[in-house]
């Protein structure tokens, strides 16, 4: 279950990254979340709250929902590519 945990984790952190790149923002321009919290959610290390979520959407111009919805779109591309 430890494992499945940790790829999971992995693949979100892969979906966030993504996202960031795509939208041409660097890991320190999200505003009140730090380059390192952000370096710890894309490897994987760490899982965001809530609020840092949201922090990331608003970022990406988007609402929470969206934001999430963008990065279940981007973790299902990431596994369809894997497969």
């Amino acid at each position: 279950a430890r494992v499945e945990r940790v790829r999971s984790q992995q693949g979100f952190g892969a979906a966030v990254a993504a996202l960031r790149s795509a939208a041409g923002l660097t890991q320190s321009a999200i505003e009140g979340v730090t380059a390192r919290q952000v370096r710890r959610i894309e490897s994987g290390e760490a899982f965001p709250r809530v609020s840092t979520l949201a922090k990331l959407a608003v970022a990406h111009g988007q609402s929470t929902a969206e934001y999430l919805d963008a990065l279940a779109g981007e973790q299902r591309s990431a596994t369809n590519v894997l497969a």
